[in-house]
């Protein structure tokens, strides 16, 4: 993992996840959007190993695409590779709520934000496989629950992706 740099979210499997790789000699910059929440979680890993560990906080609100872009900007200034983008960040069974833009929460949150994510990162994660040993090794990794191939709608209406039409089970919020 040495001379590899990556983006993973810091809460439950993205914690251990980040963990991992950077006591693995991988250069991981945490996602959140508490500052504080990545502070601690930086905290608690270096406590739990003697192991040098290079992590780096980004802040990011996933529920504001303006966040979101300027996270992935301010990354790809401090950073000339991407070799591990893991977009691990979701909620569910969250009230009916639209975002600052104007998306219903579950599906800004768990959709269009991560592809924003990625389609801004996209330059630099095609340079970093350009330039490795191996294209493959680059790699963008999407984390998701198996609630959805059970509750989700088979198909969405792009005319009206808020779902704010749908009531009872496979209802959004």
């Amino acid at each position: 993992m040495v001379g590899l740099t990556g983006i993973i979210g810091n809460s439950g499997i993205g914690y251990e996840t980040v963990f991992q790789l950077a006591s693995h000699g991988a250069r991981v910059y945490i996602a959140a959007r508490s500052t504080q929440r990545i502070d601690d979680a930086i905290s608690r890993m270096k406590s739990a190993t003697a192991t040098e560990l290079d992590l780096h906080p980004l802040t990011m609100d996933l529920q504001n695409m303006i966040s979101v872009k300027e996270a992935a900007d301010t990354f790809m200034k401090k950073e000339s590779r991407l070799d591990i983008l893991i977009n691990n960040a979701g909620i569910m069974a969250v009230p009916f709520a639209l975002t600052v833009d104007g998306f219903e929460l579950q599906w800004q949150t768990n959709y269009l934000a991560p592809f924003l994510l990625v389609k801004t990162l996209l330059p630099i994660l095609k340079s970093t496989a350009a330039t490795s040993p191996s294209p493959s090794r680059v790699r963008i990794i999407n984390v998701s629950g198996d609630a959805a191939l059970s509750l989700g709608v088979k198909a969405l209406d792009l005319e009206r992706p808020n779902l704010e039409y749908l009531t009872g089970k496979t209802a959004a919020w």
